[in-house]
């Protein structure tokens, strides 16, 4: 019975980099960012659906396996940041051209997302509801402050147990549904971007004991995480964006994550990171027809698993509707 316990506490510690943290774990943490940091609802200027999917350290024997899907877009779209053209009559039938920024208005975002992350025993399934805000500083940046509810359930796939009057698994092997939420703000241009948030913030104690709810072996700890990029306009054909993020959870070491994406044309994009301690990632992505974003990114375990892991494999499909913009003003990409 305790190592039953045991190996399901371990699982939910090392769920994501396994330096325990408990949230799910992403290479191209930056094409993701809505599902850590909801102040992202709304941010780009058209309806926002990305799906995913992660597995992670290949040939370790019940290793973690995430997938999402998330959608997310502005309320009062069509009253953004219009691009207006005025003229100024001169002689004849030519005229002369300009562009009218007329002043920005705040923005409204929502979105949600549903995500399921299976380790060992552990299904973990999430749903999240995210309402943001918007509010422009000057006619450069915007500052997005954004809120979630979220709900958790975790239930034991198939559990062997010696012991089948142990008070730890009193219950029906699911610990029910959860109730949780998410903060997060965002200050962002078409050049930089800078965010912070928190998720897990209710730190919801684990336990199956129905009758007994003294007995419990884990906490959902609250993740707290640090965002910035920076884009650098090479040429005419390529741009240059340095990344970086930190991860922190209590009674776990800091994670640090860093790296850059080079895009070519505004269409394909490559880059590498670097998470130290754990895993070296390199990534490559497209983007098609003002509609179509694909990513891929593999790991390179670095870690003590390395001699057991044949690394980790991560797909993003994502999907732009109503977008009227060219890949270039895209804000995160």
């Amino acid at each position: 019975m305790k190592r039953i316990i045991i190996a399901i506490a371990a699982v939910l510690a090392t769920t994501g980099n396994g330096m325990a943290q408990q949230q799910s774990l992403y290479s191209s943490f930056l094409l993701n960012g809505f599902v850590y940091n909801p102040a992202l609802a709304g941010v780009e200027d058209h309806l926002d659906l990305k799906t995913s999917f992660r597995r992670q350290w290949m040939s370790v024997p019940g290793s973690p396996i995430t997938t999402y899907a998330s959608l997310h877009g502005a309320v009062n779209q069509s009253d953004l940041n219009k691009e207006e053209l005025g003229s100024l009559p001169m002689r004849g039938s030519s005229s002369i051209k300009f562009k009218y920024e007329p002043p920005r208005k705040i923005r409204h975002g929502v979105g949600g997302f549903v995500r399921n992350d299976k380790a060992g025993l552990i299904n973990h399934n999430t749903l999240s509801l995210a309402y943001s805000i918007h509010l422009p500083i000057g006619q450069k940046y915007y500052l997005a402050i954004g809120a979630a509810a979220t709900a958790h359930t975790f239930n034991l796939e198939n559990p062997v147990l010696r012991d089948q009057g142990d008070d730890a698994f009193a219950g029906n092997l699911n610990f029910g549904t959860m109730p949780d939420a998410q903060f997060g703000m965002y200050l962002y241009s078409d050049r930089l971007q800078i965010g912070i948030s928190g998720t897990q913030l209710a730190a919801n104690k684990l336990s199956f004991a129905e009758n007994n709810k003294g007995v419990s072996f884990n906490t959902l700890s609250r993740h707290f995480y640090g965002t910035a990029s920076y884009r650098i306009g090479i040429d005419a054909d390529f741009d240059l964006l340095p990344v970086g993020i930190v991860r922190y959870s209590a009674n776990s070491p800091m994670s640090f994550e860093g790296g850059a994406k080079i895009r070519y044309k505004n269409t394909f994009w490559a880059g590498g990171t670097y998470r130290y301690g754990d895993a070296a990632s390199g990534m490559v992505g497209l983007s098609l027809y003002k509609m179509i974003d694909l990513c891929y990114a593999f790991d390179f375990t670095t870690s003590k698993l390395q001699g057991n892991s044949s690394g980790t494999h991560e797909i993003v499909l994502g999907l732009r509707f109503n977008n009227k913009k060219p890949n270039s003003s895209l804000k995160v990409w």
